[in-house]
């Protein structure tokens, strides 16, 4: 009876499991039928969308050495709708087996050498509606949402560990520890593997607690950053603050996206171990939750960081209105035009919109071109709508308030408006 003593599960596959099981008849079946779909599905060109042929996405994608397929999440349903919706429901499974079906694909059309190990990493879109950040609810976590908000924060470029290659210090055994995609840590064994053998043999003295080391040079990464995304500031309900969540993008998505942009995304609802604030609370029950992004795109319309290309009928009335004369005035007219009166502040918006030129100084000093403007007055004074009015206009911003702001620089800026103050007061 030697090794049913460990605490490992053991069981025994009938092949009598239910549509919705995740078991690995069904994941199999799965896999074949997400190969089949990505060379077998061809959708023709219409009047809203072009010609769709994910054999020929394949074959591009691997050409030209990106290694990266777009699937749409209409055709997989019109395709087979009972996988989409599998898809759906359980996309830390499915998605996986996606990206092994497209390797196998590309393996099968001679696209990739079947000894290299190169992934392809599958991204989704999606037609649906997207659901609020406030939306999300326990009942979601484990499924696929579609998200749609701005940046506001980005990190580094960091390098997340996908296979661990462990040894041990005792015996030199080695073994591949493979770790979950996203913001999940390694469980590295306190154990060797190998005492269980020497526990037969009386005579081996078995390897001591922790005995494992990562060997990093054998380990296999991929890129991975972390973004904020907020809520838009026009589906804020009114009176309460824009909420956040954490997004988690890797490999081909990482370093894409800057804060400021407006996207639309697709990820899995996911939840990670949050920090103990509280000795009473148990970490185990206090979850926070993250998004696990499978797809993100950015949106056309409305403010962000857009590639804007202008006709040469909108050059020509630039330089028309650039001939006219008097336009300072002209634009501080059209700043807020509902706003009736403060010329002086909006000239001033006016300038922070437009920015000035940075200066490079004859030691070598350089002088950023950015103007800032600070805005201090009673309630009621339109500080706000002026606010909201250069979020809409500037290509790239993003809407604060001092709640997202740390306390010590709260108290500088609240100690700089008293400063400004004193000031005006003493020129007066």
């Amino acid at each position: 009876m030697s090794g049913w003593d460990q605490g490992a599960v053991h069981y025994s596959y009938q092949s009598q499991l239910l549509d919705n099981e995740p078991g690995p008849a069904t994941i199999q079946a799965s896999r074949l039928k997400m190969k089949s779909f990505l060379r077998e599905f061809e959708a023709a060109e219409s009047q809203h969308s072009a010609a769709v042929s994910y054999r020929e996405s394949l074959a591009r994608t691997c050409h030209l050495g990106q290694y990266e397929l777009n699937v749409d999440m209409g055709d997989l349903t019109s395709y087979d709708e009972k996988l989409a919706h599998r898809l759906r429901s359980d996309p830390e499974t499915l998605m996986p087996q996606f990206e092994f079906a497209a390797r196998e694909a590309a393996v099968a059309n001679d696209l990739l050498p079947k000894a290299e190990q190169q992934q392809i990493q599958v991204t989704l879109k999606s037609s649906e509606h997207a659901v609020g950040i406030r939306d999300l609810s326990s009942h979601r976590i484990g499924h696929l949402v579609k998200l749609r908000g701005m940046v506001t924060s980005s990190s580094k470029v960091k390098s997340k560990a996908t296979i661990l290659e462990l040894q041990c210090k005792n015996c030199a055994g080695r073994k591949k520890l493979h770790l979950k995609p996203g913001l999940t840590g390694a469980m590295i064994p306190r154990s060797c593997d190998r005492n269980s053998e020497r526990v037969e043999n009386a005579g081996d003295e078995p390897c001591p607690m922790d005995p494992y080391e990562i060997l990093g040079d054998n380990s296999v990464f991929i890129d991975q950053q972390t973004l904020k995304l907020q809520e838009e500031p026009e589906s804020v309900p009114t009176g309460e603050m824009p909420r956040t969540i954490l997004v988690c993008v890797d490999r081909r998505l990482a370093g894409r996206f800057i804060p400021g942009m407006r996207v639309m995304l697709l990820g899995v609802h996911c939840t990670m171990q949050m920090a103990k604030t509280n000795a009473s609370v148990s970490a185990n029950a206090a979850r926070q939750p993250y998004i696990r992004c499978v797809g993100m795109d950015q949106i056309a319309d409305g403010s962000g960081r857009v590639a804007i290309e202008f006709t040469p009928e909108e050059e020509a009335e630039f330089q028309e209105f650039a001939r006219s004369g008097n336009v300072y005035k002209k634009l501080q007219d059209s700043l807020a035009p509902q706003i009736f009166g403060h010329p002086d502040i909006k000239r001033s918006l006016v300038c922070l919109l437009f920015g000035g030129s940075r200066k490079l100084l004859p030691d070598g000093m350089k002088l950023r071109g950015d103007i800032n403007v600070l805005l201090l007055g009673d309630p009621s004074t339109a500080k706000s709508q002026f606010l909201k009015f250069v979020e809409k206009v500037a290509p790239v911003s993003v809407y604060l308030s001092l709640i997202h702001i740390s306390e010590p620089t709260r108290l500088l800026s609240i100690s700089y408006a008293v400063f400004c103050l004193k000031k005006k007061k003493e020129y007066t």
